[in-house]
């Protein structure tokens, strides 16, 4: 009979001793729960934000300069700039071995070289044939930025009234500077998102067609200007000036070209 009763008390104490692990268990949880929710929130927000929404600004095409008869004297032409995201690279070793057979030879060793970034540019800037080439490999954790850049297909002829522009895209002299309010356009800042299997949806559609500055026509002939050009050349060759001007005008009229 004292063994039954001591049986029974042994198992009540463990079936108490059981409720009250539990209890506790399901209270440090609660505790825990309750410090992500409140405290922890912003931080994990933030860094679910970071990995599913990503935020970026499309820059517009900058406007082309034009001569007189509307030939090309500057315009932008579009590169591609490679970037990678090794939070959902799964096989670097492929993804790495791609891109060199593709002339683009990466540093890192393996993926964690790269750290905890999502984001890594390669400062890669591609043309056209090799994007899609890239592109058709659909690679995961490979992605693309648009940027532009400038070109002068005639070269050095008129550099001094063409001018420059910077690193970032601004005019800095020339009718590069004076027209930059014309020719740089207006940027429009997008939000895409990214799912589970790493494929970018934007939020917004936008037509990169329209995403442009404005042409800028100047009155010169770019024909009568390499003329001027090359005499003015061949005046310094012969006589040796300190300072040279080239007019040219319509000699019936007197308009000058």
């Amino acid at each position: 009979m004292l063994n039954t009763f001591q049986t029974t008390k042994n198992t009540s104490i463990r079936k108490t001793l059981v409720v009250c692990a539990a209890f506790l268990i399901f209270f440090l949880l609660f505790i825990r729960l309750s410090v992500v929710q409140i405290f922890m929130y912003a931080a994990i927000n933030k860094a679910v934000r970071q990995m599913v929404i990503r935020e970026s600004v499309e820059m517009p095409k900058r406007g082309d300069i034009l001569d007189a008869k509307g030939r090309i004297l500057a315009t932008s032409v579009k590169f591609y700039s490679l970037f990678l995201d090794p939070t959902i690279i799964e096989d670097y070793d492929a993804v790495k071995e791609k891109l060199a057979a593709l002339g683009i030879k990466l540093k890192e060793k393996s993926l964690k070289d790269f750290g905890n970034t999502a984001y890594f540019p390669t400062g890669r800037d591609l043309d056209y044939e090799t994007y899609t080439k890239i592109k058709a490999e659909k690679l995961r954790g490979v992605g693309f930025e648009t940027k532009y850049l400038r070109q002068y297909p005639e070269g050095r002829l008129l550099s001094h009234i063409l001018g420059i522009i910077g690193r970032d895209g601004q005019g800095l002299e020339g009718i590069e500077k004076i027209a930059d309010s014309y020719l740089a356009g207006e940027s429009v800042k997008t939000v895409s998102f990214r799912d589970a299997r790493g494929n970018v949806i934007p939020e917004t559609i936008i037509d990169k067609n329209r995403l442009r500055g404005l042409n800028v026509e100047l009155t010169i002939d770019k024909n009568i200007q390499f003329i001027a050009e090359q005499e003015l050349r061949k005046a310094f060759a012969d006589y040796k000036p300190k300072k040279a001007v080239c007019i040219v005008q319509k000699p019936k009229t007197g308009e000058i070209l």
